[in-house]
């Protein structure tokens, strides 16, 4: 008789696991996502340049106003979901009416929706433009204000992770703050956020935004990309292609301060089996402002008139330059030699008589 060592389990006739054997399920894979946006900001509406005569201030609002009107074609020519723009819509709360109705009906023309994240210029404050009565009672149905910390979900797997600003002077890093509450996701999270990085505009102010921790939350996964405002020129950070400062959409600053704004990004995401990031610029401003070096010159010496007495030929008083050349020393100031050999005396300043003015002696 023989007598097994082991006693195995038997599988059912059904197929069934065998007895002791844990069933193991099958993880789902994650979801393809895609989505094409608009990366734009600081468009400061109602800025003026101290630099710009009257006629030409108002060429320059024209051109800004229609910056903001091509973004809208754009958006409908690449076909983008949305638009984000991050921080500082307009330059000061006390903009005037007139500038926040022509925004409001030029962003009604959109043919997407339109996310405001309320910046340093334009705070979401007790005075906030975006508290305002004209706003709220002009504000189109596509527009919408970012107007709390947080998550804003665009359609199903597309998430907006928010950091308005609350004051004009925040106690934090604010986007630092709502990285931390991320947990890890199969959704697509864009990162909407306003401020000065360390690395480029190193400070001690307390809102400086943490570099380092924009990459971590990059690198990590919990976000796909990080969309930035306050620099008005286009800037990436890092290497991941997936956090950009967008820079203003028509140029605010001279060219040795500001280099490659009047541009909009669009962003294409995909996350799932197959993840990728594209990010393309597109030019939608018509200015710039290009600084010139102007070469100094040596400031030249004062010249004053004197007059000539009567010569021994006759000749009337008349009016002559003092020449540098044929200053001669006398007592009493410097004075200029005749063709006579008489002295005739010019005073550089005289305390008692103006720069037009002729003295003889």
């Amino acid at each position: 008789m023989t007598v097994p060592l082991f006693d195995l389990p038997e599988a059912d006739r059904a197929g069934t696991p065998a007895r002791g054997e844990r069933s193991k399920k099958a993880k789902k894979p994650a979801p393809q996502r895609e989505v094409v946006f608009l990366h734009t900001a600081d468009w400061q509406l109602g800025m003026t340049r101290h630099f710009l005569p009257g006629e030409a201030q108002a060429t320059y609002d024209a051109a800004r106003q229609e910056a903001v009107v091509e973004i809208g074609r754009l958006a409908e020519s690449t076909g983008a979901e949305f638009v984000v723009v991050c921080g500082d819509v307009f330059d000061d709360p006390r903009v005037s009416s007139r500038i926040i109705r022509r925004t409001l009906d030029a962003l009604a023309d959109y043919p997407v929706p339109v996310y405001l994240l309320p910046g340093n210029h334009d705070p979401l404050n007790a005075t906030s433009v975006y508290r305002s009565t004209v706003f709220r009672s002009s504000c189109p149905e596509n527009v919408h204000v970012l107007d709390h910390a947080g998550m804003f979900q665009v359609r199903e797997g597309i998430v907006l992770v928010a950091a308005p600003w609350t004051s004009k002077r925040p106690d934090g890093d604010l986007i630092a703050a709502q990285l931390g509450r991320l947990e890890p996701s199969d959704e697509i999270r864009i990162v909407v956020g306003h401020g000065g990085v360390d690395t480029l505009s190193p400070n001690d102010d307390a809102a400086i935004v943490a570099e380092a921790g924009l990459r971590s939350a990059v690198d990590d996964g919990l976000v796909d990309y990080i969309a930035l405002g306050d620099r008005h020129s286009v800037t990436s950070l890092g290497d991941s292609d997936r956090i950009w400062y967008s820079g203003a959409p028509e140029v605010t600053d001279f060219d040795h301060r500001e280099k490659d704004s009047g541009q909009v990004l669009q962003v294409s995401l995909r996350r799932g089996p197959e993840t990728s990031v594209e990010v393309i610029p597109h030019r939608v401003g018509a200015w710039s402002f290009l600084g010139h070096r102007a070469r100094r010159r040596r400031p030249r010496r004062p010249r004053y008139a004197a007059r000539t007495p009567r010569g021994a030929a006759g000749q009337g008083p008349h009016r002559r330059q003092a020449r540098p050349d044929r200053h001669v020393r006398s007592r009493g100031g410097r004075g200029v030699r005749r063709p006579d050999g008489g002295v005739r005396r010019s005073f550089r300043r005289p305390a008692h008589l103006g720069a037009g003015s002729t003295i003889s002696r």
